[in-house]
């Protein structure tokens, strides 16, 4: 994955979430992934539509799973922005539709 990744990488994350905030950088990215995925269990996202214009591909939703610590399952649309520069993924921004929920599934207080 990490060749597909611009030099300048960020990701946004919504600050409500477990790993919510600004992820620069290659490094940053590559230790992202695993602390998503970590928070979740059986996580699965569904991509039902994408649409690319120019150097961005939009691309919408469904996430699954369950809650690592509560076990609580859930379901929730999500939208996800990525642009790329020079063939390369420069920035992706997932939106949740209720990162509420997710923060309440994850254990966490919003």
């Amino acid at each position: 994955m990490r060749e597909f990744l611009h030099p300048e990488i960020r990701v946004i994350e919504a600050d409500s979430l477990p790993y919510g905030g600004i992820h620069e950088g290659p490094d940053a990215f590559m230790e992202l992934i695993p602390r998503v995925f970590g928070t979740w269990r059986d996580c699965n996202v569904t991509v039902n539509k994408w649409v690319s214009e120019g150097d961005s591909v939009i691309l919408l939703g469904v996430m699954t799973g369950s809650g690592r610590i509560t076990g609580t399952p859930f379901e929730v649309p999500i939208a996800e922005v990525w642009t790329f520069l020079e063939g390369k993924i420069m920035e992706v921004v997932p939106y949740y539709f209720d990162t509420k929920m997710l923060a309440d599934v994850a254990g966490i207080d919003a």
